[in-house]
């Protein structure tokens, strides 16, 4: 494994080269720990992530960090965001309702890179660190970002697909989440490989959105199948894109 950590700015950033998830938790949890030891085992910190069926990245990413901040550093993580597929709407909700109760952390999956901004901005008003798992936001005052490298995930799937297709296809995307950094960063990854195959033929057509739900990836990959028979892949985004896709 290699977690490369790296100041920027006013913040940390952890990016995964390449890593076991038990080393992708302990950097999270150590990122949380340098944000919050001064408390103690008093600190509290909200988790707002989206925990459904299709996330179980970010649900064991968020359990796993509890265990390990509970072993070495007595950081009690209080609660967990919506249970469901959440909007930037409930996300807001969430985060309002922590910085009312004034926890000492926050740690968030943003379901939009730039929408949450204000609310963020009233939390580190509030002098409440906040941290984002995996996407990253346009709002400079994040304290750490604990991240994949998107981009580059996206350039590896694209380099694949050339392989895969000989150097001319038709290719579709499905986005888990229209808006969101790792989408953008993934299909932009994508989409910079493509281009960059000397002499390539390909033909990509407009990115759809499943809304990181696996039904309605299914759902629009018959549809692009039927529309578009002459089609030769289909690059998912994400497990639920993938999964929806598979199906």
């Amino acid at each position: 494994y290699c977690v490369q950590l790296r100041v920027h700015e006013n913040f940390l950033r952890a990016e995964v080269v390449c890593c076991t998830a038990e080393k992708f938790y302990e950097a999270l949890a150590r990122a949380f720990a340098s944000l919050t030891l001064e408390h103690g085992n008093s600190a509290e910190l909200v988790a707002v992530a989206d925990f459904d069926n299709s996330s179980r990245c970010h649900r064991r990413i968020v359990f796993d960090c509890e265990r390990e901040m509970r072993r070495a550093f007595l950081i009690k993580l209080v609660e967990y965001g919506a249970p469901v597929n959440e909007t930037v709407e409930d996300q807001r909700v969430i985060i309002q309702d922590a910085i009312d109760r004034g926890v000492d952390a926050i740690v968030l999956a943003p379901v939009s890179s730039d929408e949450l901004n204000d609310t963020l901005a009233a939390a580190d008003n509030a002098g409440i660190p906040i941290i984002t798992i995996d996407s990253s936001v346009t709002y400079s005052g994040v304290k750490s970002i604990i991240s994949s490298q998107n981009r580059s995930a996206g350039s590896i799937a694209g380099r694949k697909a050339n392989e895969l297709l000989g150097g001319s296809g038709k290719i579709a995307i499905i986005g888990h989440v229209e808006g969101a950094q790792t989408t953008i960063e993934r299909e932009g990854g994508f989409r910079s490989a493509i281009d960059a195959v000397e002499g390539g033929d390909y033909t990509i057509i407009p990115t759809l959105y499943c809304d990181n739900e696996a039904d309605k990836a299914k759902e629009q990959t018959l549809m692009l199948i039927e529309q578009n028979p002459d089609i030769d892949l289909i690059y998912g985004t994400n497990e639920s894109a993938s999964l929806g896709i598979c199906r």
